[in-house]
């Protein structure tokens, strides 16, 4: 299930196009880099935004270069926040804000692909700024390996 998000508070008229944001961490960006670029293809009129997450800077790699590519590539249709994750293991939610409150598109569609504790520190930060529940897609990444 995706997230429909519709946060005009402006008055302002709304694209009619959707927005997929999806917020992975590195097992995450594993399981949905496929459909990134599925989407991509295929849906020609949406936008897609990526707040890419990894544990620590060694795994900062993890497809970022592919995802650069997309952002360049698709310029006008894709965007790539990296963020990191402080000393108490969480990140700071104003990434999600400004993707939720910044957004010009009338749907935003949210996809969260990761471990366990990364989705539920996500989920609760979705809750927060208001988000329904029933309105989340969200892959758990049961990974045993360090990647």
């Amino acid at each position: 299930m995706e997230i429909a998000v519709n946060k005009n508070t402006s008055g302002l008229p709304l694209i009619e196009q959707d927005e997929y944001v999806f917020v992975v961490d590195v097992h995450g960006i594993l399981q949905v880099f496929s459909d990134i670029k599925t989407k991509l293809l295929s849906k020609p009129d949406c936008f897609l935004t990526v707040l890419y997450v990894p544990q620590n800077s060694s795994t900062h790699s993890l497809f970022k270069d592919e995802l650069e590519y997309l952002e360049k590539r698709f310029r006008s249709r894709f965007s790539l926040i990296v963020a990191s994750l402080n000393d108490e293991q969480t990140f700071d939610s104003k990434h999600l804000e400004v993707i939720i409150n910044s957004s010009i598109v009338k749907e935003q569609y949210f996809i969260v692909s990761g471990e366990q504790d990364f989705a539920d520190l996500v989920l609760n930060q979705l809750l927060f700024l208001s988000i329904n529940i029933d309105r989340i897609k969200i892959q758990i990444i049961n990974s045993k390996y360090e990647v």
